[in-house]
């Protein structure tokens, strides 16, 4: 017949240490062999708590249709990008990622005047912002953009000091320093062309 064995203090301290490191494992079952034919058997559960956050919200979407895809030299560009939104009250904010214009941050508002240099094609991202703190506050949206150039678009240089007309003396000497100005940037040069009458 068999006889009881004591556990040794060294077995147990293995035991528990084991346990210890199995209570971060969810539930466990933890079978020991120790010395003698002694069978020693420990079940049990861990538990955890932590704090869970929601974040509800509907997505807005964008609407960029009064807005012109192309745009002359020296002409004015204006447009309003609007958002909309199922949940009632919400004050949008507009965003844009150029250097062409700053859209208006809380009227959605677009509004410059192009010149030579920024003559090209643009691809502008726009957002609008619903100010909650979800993934899901923004709706973006791409306006494609063409500045060109147009003679059309050019305005003609301007005499600044040139009268209607000049009466000069007989056998008089007459001398005329002429300037003008020019809007689109373009520069100018002078010519002459004579005419005897």
């Amino acid at each position: 017949m068999r006889k009881n064995r004591r556990v040794s203090n060294n077995v147990l301290a293995v035991v528990v240490l084991a346990m210890a490191m199995a209570s971060g494992l969810g539930s466990y079952l933890l079978i020991t062999s120790i010395p003698q034919d002694v069978a020693v058997v420990f079940t049990g559960y861990s538990t955890a708590t932590g704090t869970a956050s929601l974040c509800v919200n509907t997505m807005p979407s964008i609407n960029i249709g009064a807005c012109g895809g192309n745009v002359n030299v020296t002409k004015q560009y204006y447009c309003v990008v609007t958002a909309s939104d199922d949940d009632s009250g919400t004050v949008f904010s507009f965003h844009d990622n150029t250097s062409l214009f700053n859209i208006s941050l809380l009227t959605g508002a677009i509004n410059f005047t192009p010149n030579r240099s920024y003559i090209g094609n643009y691809d502008i991202l726009l957002t609008a912002n619903d100010g909650s703190q979800c993934a899901t506050s923004n709706a973006t949206a791409v306006l494609s953009l063409l500045i060109q150039d147009s003679c059309s678009a050019q305005s003609p240089p301007s005499f600044v000091n040139l009268a209607a007309s000049y009466s000069i003396p007989r056998r008089h000497s007459f001398e005329l320093n002429l300037s003008a100005s020019e809007s689109d940037g373009d520069g100018y040069n002078f010519s002459v062309r004579e005419s005897n009458y």
